[in-house]
């Protein structure tokens, strides 16, 4: 990254769209104070100039200085500690800005995102585009592990492409939750055969203890109780193939209601908006798509598949026989290892030019 370069004609009306958009939304939100740091490279410092005529034009007064910490042939040094250290700066300015007032940083990948994930979370930030994280008055300012943001909103240029590559992934989560469902269907209807057979049901279940007896040297009274636990597994199992599949179901109606044409988002009554939703205006569509698509697969996909997996466990242990301290505890450390492996193994995107 050349230092000296410019902004290119794409730059320079990226900037001056989003710095009018900017400077529109604080003087709604009445702000009447910025201070604002750019780095020393010069696309940069024009691009802060752009933000600092802007947010002026509208009687909002600047105070502009250059950081040379928010130079890249600086913080590519920086190891965790030394973002950590920055991010204590930010906030320590924070403290002494009034309410009326703000602080804009104008500066450069892959920096920003590190900032972001300090104070929020992990936030993909597009070319010229602004992100308002907002900290609650009512946390503690002295940890910073535990002083949190949320994203209020989001001003970036339009992208047709990116929101019609967002809607194919909806589209392609939507499938994927019918299909497992449709799956989990015809697997809990086989189990409810099996089990709705009586004989098959105490056959399961008396070989199993019977078999577990032999290997153990368990007593009567404790081949009882063994079989109190296979059938007690066994419910808890069906129970989470239900719910596997209520999940499922929900998931994909979620889904099918973000694939609704913008034209048809119809504005209801304000009551308050919840932390995790991005304010919309100015924040756009698709920052309000790929928040919802995120919290669907937090919330709903990801439990799904996991009751999934929790029964097909449950009913591994009565196949197997299985002594379930025994089980549960190798079914924890297994876990363990292959969420530490995912750690290790999964793809990691981000900003690196």
């Amino acid at each position: 990254m050349d230092e000296k370069q410019g902004l290119d004609p794409r730059g320079i009306e990226l900037a001056y769209e989003t710095s009018s958009a900017l400077s529109e939304q604080l003087d709604v939100e009445e702000i009447k104070h910025v201070k604002l740091w750019c780095s020393e490279y010069r696309h940069a410092r024009e691009h802060a100039g752009t933000v600092k005529k802007a947010l002026e034009d509208r009687s909002i007064s600047v105070v502009a200085s250059t950081k040379e910490n928010l130079n890249p042939s600086v913080f590519r040094r920086w190891s965790r500690e030394n973002v950590t250290e920055f991010a204590r700066d930010i906030k320590s300015m924070l403290k002494i800005i009034n309410e009326d007032g703000a602080l804009v940083i104008v500066g450069h990948q892959p920096q920003l995102g590190w900032l972001c994930e300090q104070f929020h979370g992990a936030i993909a930030i597009a070319r010229s585009e602004i992100v308002c994280l907002c900290f609650s008055t009512t946390h503690v300012w002295n940890s910073l592990k535990w002083t949190r943001s949320h994203l209020l909103w989001s001003i970036g240029p339009t992208d047709k492409e990116t929101f019609e590559q967002l809607r194919d992934k909806i589209k392609s989560k939507m499938e994927t939750a019918k299909l497992l469902g449709t799956f989990i269907i015809f697997f809990l209807g086989v189990v409810l055969g099996i089990l709705s057979d009586e004989k098959k049901l105490q056959f399961l279940t008396d070989s199993c203890a019977h078999t577990r007896a032999l290997l153990g040297g368990l007593s009567g009274i404790a081949i009882a109780e063994r079989n109190e636990i296979y059938l007690v597994t066994i419910a808890i199992s069906v129970i989470c193939l239900f719910l596997a599949v209520a999940f499922y179901l929900i998931s994909m109606y979620a889904y099918d209601r973000l694939l609704m044409p913008t034209r048809f988002w119809a504005e209801g009554i304000k009551t308050g908006s919840p932390r995790w939703l991005p304010q919309r205006p100015p924040s756009s569509s698709l920052l309000v798509l790929q928040v919802n698509m995120m919290r669907i697969w937090r919330l709903l996909f990801t439990p799904a598949t996991g009751f999934v997996v929790a029964s097909l466990i449950g009913f591994a242990l009565v196949v197997m026989r299985a002594d379930p301290l025994e089980y549960i505890l190798g079914i924890m450390v297994l876990g363990l290892g292959v969420y530490f492996y995912y750690r290790f193994a999964r793809p990691r995107l981000g900003a690196e030019d």
